[in-house]
């Protein structure tokens, strides 16, 4: 199977289609700012950042639910992804602040049913369902921004995205 194919991936790419398909979005976080690690580096997140660092985007998977033989014929999997938003701003309702930014983000995946379901593995969709099941905000977060160099409001949307197996797919090479 080719580097990518994988469900998970497919996943993960649509999922970063959908933020830099929301114009909105695309307008107020430079192309450079979105970490996709998806080059090989040491890591794809600065250490230090400058204003021109921000705001800082990114998308990681945090883990999921694995549900194998969940039904007779098929296996489900539940997979977490987070929405990782750096402003570096303590601004909130302003423009260049936080909340017009985190809006544009949680516009950009509401619709996620005509992104998603689109996706085929096997020949058939396996994306069921996608939620916002949590988000969490604050501005003094350890790891992207205090040890980094500036106290600014951080977002971390989380997705629980279902997807359907047939299990006789899983077994077959």
């Amino acid at each position: 199977m080719p580097a990518g194919t994988d469900p998970l991936s497919l996943v993960y790419n649509k999922l970063w289609d959908m933020l830099e398909a929301h114009a909105a979005l695309v307008a107020l976080v430079k192309v450079g700012n979105r970490i996709k690690y998806d080059t090989y580096r040491q890591s794809s997140m600065k250490d230090t950042l400058n204003d021109a660092d921000l705001p800082e985007i990114s998308i990681i998977p945090v883990g999921g639910n694995p549900h194998i033989r969940r039904t007779s014929g098929g296996t489900s999997f539940n997979e977490l992804y987070e929405c990782r938003l750096v402003t570096g701003s303590q601004m909130l309702g302003q423009e260049g602040g936080f909340l017009p930014i985190k809006w544009e983000v949680y516009r950009a995946f509401v619709d996620w049913d005509l992104s998603l379901k689109t996706l085929l593995w096997g020949g058939e969709v396996f994306v069921v369902k996608c939620l916002m099941d949590e988000v969490s905000d604050n501005m003094l977060d350890e790891k992207l921004t205090i040890e980094r160099g500036f106290i600014g409001w951080v977002s971390l949307l989380r997705f629980n995205v279902e997807m359907w197996f047939r299990t006789a797919d899983l077994t077959t090479p």
